[in-house]
């Protein structure tokens, strides 16, 4: 589901299931708004570059591209931080594990 409000939008169409180029007018049947920041950054791995885009347009996708990635980063990177610290900090309150001692004595 694309969302409308995506800056995007106003250097491609959208036409489900994919999109058309305003610039150079390629029409793609996959992808969505990510596919058509690649294609006007000229970005990406399987993805036709856009020879039409204005440079400050190219530009703006690329700093678009990274800010992505950088967030995602950020996200994984959090996460990572919040399992670590929940397994630093992690006490047994159940009892399972005397259970699970015992078990292994007998």
């Amino acid at each position: 589901m694309s969302d409308s409000r995506d800056p995007v939008w106003e250097h491609g169409e959208n036409i489900p299931p994919g999109w058309r180029c305003k610039y150079c007018h390629t029409k793609r049947g996959g992808g969505g708004a990510t596919r058509l920041k690649q294609h006007l950054a000229a970005r990406g791995k399987g993805v036709t570059y856009c020879n039409s885009v204005p440079p400050d347009v190219r530009e703006f996708f690329c700093r678009e591209l990274d800010r992505i990635k950088d967030a995602g980063d950020q996200r994984k990177s959090d996460s990572g931080r919040r399992v670590e610290a929940a397994r630093v900090n992690y006490y047994d309150l159940t009892g399972d594990a005397d259970e699970e001692e015992q078990m292994e004595a007998a």
